[in-house]
């Protein structure tokens, strides 16, 4: 990790660079997500920051929510995510809720994504197959929370370090 973190190239640019690019770029949908659910819109930083805009009011995200649900199955799911979504304002976990859909936002269309391009580019070249089948048979022997080392090595420490009310700062990279 060390080597990979300090040293690796790829000629124009570091693996760490690439990594925090990329981490970057999964940070503009969330800070926008961020945004509309939780902080609201934000000029400047820390204690010096003015809200432009606030986030959405929790009425209105409880009924976008039973909205989309009643779309994708019916009254009875729309009035259960609707009870659920009450639920957590009346007993003060809105806010946490909030910074928990905002990266589940950018979270699942970026992997399903990715998901889908890696797997197609693993059907069309069998030479990616043969690399990308010993390291996925690894990955499901290992549990999840294993990765969470060499992720914050790479990508560094994420928003949800900068969330955090217990820190008297915030961790940036």
């Amino acid at each position: 990790m060390k080597w990979l973190v300090g040293e690796a190239t790829f000629g124009l640019f570091t693996f760490t660079q690439m990594t925090r690019f990329a981490a970057d770029v999964v940070d503009v949908p969330y800070r926008l997500a961020l945004s509309l659910l939780a902080t609201g819109f934000l000029s400047g930083q820390g204690s010096s920051a003015v809200q432009l805009a606030s986030p959405l009011p929790w009425i209105a995200v409880t009924g976008l929510m039973a909205l989309a649900s009643h779309f994708a199955g019916g009254w009875r799911l729309a009035a259960t995510v609707a009870a659920c979504f009450v639920f957590l304002a009346l007993f003060g976990q809105w806010p946490a809720a909030m910074v928990t859909l905002a990266s589940i936002t950018v979270a699942v269309p970026a992997g399903v994504i990715g998901g889908l391009l890696l797997g197609v580019a693993a059907w069309r070249w069998r030479t990616l197959d043969r690399m990308l089948t010993p390291v996925l048979d690894l990955m499901q022997t290992i549990p999840v929370f294993a990765y969470l080392v060499p992720i914050l090595f790479m990508f560094g420490f994420g928003p949800t370090a900068a969330m955090s009310p217990r820190l008297s700062t915030p961790c940036r990279r």
